[in-house]
């Protein structure tokens, strides 16, 4: 018989869901002859660590769910008080929990996804991220809380955004039509496929944990080609993250194409009458007190100061290694110290980071750190965290196009193997946003060691030609690159000085009539007044200082009635509203087309 200690409850959106796990939990132990001290985790940490430090468990039964509970910060914690815990570790907790992080690990290892990309509540707002229908859903949150579904003619999607209160970022999925899949994996084993039938628009949160709310069945009735499939990739998916213990990967199965999709892992899987894990475990033979208290035997692996290893070494990219030239240097008194005692740092600064209290000067840790051995790191708190293992494992950049890799190099400042406290996000994001090409940036440091960035480039919109210079520009007229003009496709070309300011309205006048878009070679600005269009026919057309659109229009309504831009024509003036003048002046010398190449690709 040992002593456990079960944490459920917690601070999350998943609470009553953690409540029900842990009172299924600490009645399998009880059942099962084990010591159980219930605790009931609310947001006073002061109050939980002391609790533990009272009871002295030999271990804990991890029951929390959602953020602090399986994000790796409760993790930490135990890591740095040293009491053995069951599922994953700090990293894999961490990146599991981040469905952005979880799904570039997933990426890099070639396991199946559905299109996805992470936007703002603006940009949501604004605009479709992706074709419909498509999925929205917190970054940092399970049990489907706070998950959307937006189908053709839904006229939600602005409210959503409005009313959207799960952090800063929005996760937009591909909706994959067909059947719900869930995999359980147990240490090195996958243990079934798991069918899950609702009659709910989708499994949410009232269909996991409701009486009646879904129907499961086990195994699924699919071929056995798609359940080899499924399970394989659950078994990779656990081990691409490094979690231990129990996890449980969710699947959509399009029967019609054939298709498999991996969702998300997650890394503490319900223990409540309706949930998967112990419904797949009972059916390869493993009772539910077998299940919870095979898992603090085996599964619950010390990870006292003395004992800690590095977790999982995840590869999110091939890219960020930044290779250093310098002589190697003997290590500093105090760096020397450091490794020698990495065992017991890196826990504690695990525990640290993972609650958010590292900041970039003074640390003051008083209340978890009575000895007062980490409360004075000042300055010193980088080389600290690089001395105990907290280091910046890989990189990963999302929405390069255009940007030279090379900039975004230098902007973020870190490379493989440097300290990750030493990297500032909010640094990197100014430098960032500094270069010509980027309209947005966005910066995630993670626990894990692991830098993500995603960043939203201007969009080429035109060449601007200038004094006999060329530039490509984006619809505000900021210039963003000098090179590569022919590496865009047929842009339009804007001459002379504040056309590049101008230009965007005039060209939004000529998409609406297409008949005279495809003839128009150049937008001339003259005197930085009015627009002159030159014609592919070398036709120049003259507009009038206001009203260019209703010029516009009127010009495609020539056309059509006379197809009056097919003549062979000098000019023809709209400057006056009530009259059209057809002018054969002496042919107009030549707009310089822009060069087909200025240097080498600058795209990465």
């Amino acid at each position: 018989m040992s002593h456990v200690a079960v944490l459920f409850g917690g601070i999350s959106t998943e609470r009553e869901v953690s409540l029900s796990t842990g009172r299924q939990v600490i009645a399998a132990l009880r059942e099962a002859r084990h010591e159980v001290t219930p605790v009931e985790v609310t947001g006073d940490l002061a109050a939980l660590i002391a609790t533990l430090q009272r009871a002295k468990p030999d271990a804990v039964f991890n029951a929390l769910h959602g953020r602090f509970g399986e994000d790796g910060c409760v993790q930490g914690v135990l890591d740095w008080l040293g009491i053995p815990y069951t599922h994953s570790g700090v990293r894999a907790s961490s990146v599991a929990m981040d469905k952005s992080a979880a799904k570039a690990v997933f990426a890099a290892h070639g396991l199946p996804l559905a299109e996805h990309r992470v936007v703002t509540p603006e940009e949501l707002a604004a605009e479709d991220p992706l074709d419909r229908p498509y999925v929205v859903k917190p970054v940092n949150e399970g049990s489907s809380v706070g998950v959307e579904i937006l189908k053709d003619g839904d006229n939600r999607r602005a409210e959503i955004a409005r009313g959207w209160r799960f952090g800063r970022q929005i996760m937009a999925e591909e909706y994959i039509a067909g059947r719900e899949l869930t995999v359980a994996v147990m240490g090195d084993r996958p243990l079934a496929v798991t069918e899950i039938g609702t009659g709910h628009v989708f499994y949410d949160y009232d269909a996991k944990y409701a009486d009646g709310g879904s129907r499961h069945t086990i195994p699924a009735a699919i071929p056995d080609a798609v359940a080899q499939a499924a399970m394989d990739a659950a078994l990779r998916a656990h081990q691409a993250l490094g979690c231990r213990g129990v996890s449980r990967s969710d699947f959509r199965y399009d029967d019609a194409t054939g298709r498999l999709a991996l969702l998300e892992v997650n890394t503490q899987p319900g223990m409540t009458p309706t949930s998967l894990v112990p419904e797949q475990a009972a059916y390869r033979g493993i009772s539910f007190p077998e299940l919870c208290t095979g898992w603090c035997r085996r599964h619950a692996m010390v990870r006292s100061p003395a004992r800690l290893r590095a977790e999982d070494r995840t590869r999110l990219s091939s890219d960020g290694g930044r290779p250093s030239m310098a002589a190697p240097q003997r290590p500093s008194g105090l760096r020397l110290w450091l490794r020698r005692r990495r065992g017991l740092l890196r826990p504690a600064l695990y525990a640290l980071l993972g609650l958010g209290l590292v900041g970039a000067g003074a640390v003051t840790v008083s209340a978890l750190d009575p000895a007062g051995r980490f409360a004075r790191l000042g300055e010193n708190m980088a080389e600290v965290a690089g001395a105990a293992g907290l280091t910046v494992n890989e990189i990963v950049v999302r929405g390069q196009q255009n940007t030279p890799r090379e900039l975004i190099r230098a902007a973020i400042g870190v490379g493989r193997g440097d300290p990750l406290l030493a990297f500032s996000p909010t640094q990197a994001k100014a430098r960032l946003e500094s270069i010509a090409w980027i309209e947005q940036a966005e910066v995630q440091r993670h626990l894990s060691g692991n830098i993500l960035i995603e960043i939203h480039e201007r969009k080429p919109f035109a060449i601007w030609q200038r004094q006999g210079e060329f530039a490509v520009v984006d619809r505000d007229g900021r210039v963003v690159s000098a090179d590569t003009l022919d590496a865009f496709g047929p842009l339009p070309l804007l001459v002379g000085d504040g056309a590049h300011k101008l230009g965007a309205t005039l060209y939004d006048a000529l998409s609406r009539e297409p008949e005279v878009r495809r003839r128009v070679q150049a937008l001339v600005l003259v005197n930085e007044r009015r627009w002159n269009l030159r014609l592919h026919n070398g036709t120049d057309v003259l507009l009038p200082e206001a009203h260019e659109a209703a010029a516009v229009q009127r010009l495609g309504e020539l056309q059509r009635s006379s197809a009056l831009l097919d003549r062979p024509l000098v000019a023809i003036d709209l400057r006056l509203p009530d009259r059209l003048v057809v002018r054969q002046n002496p042919a107009p010398e030549p707009i310089a087309e822009p060069p087909k190449r200025r240097g080498g690709s600058s795209r990465g």
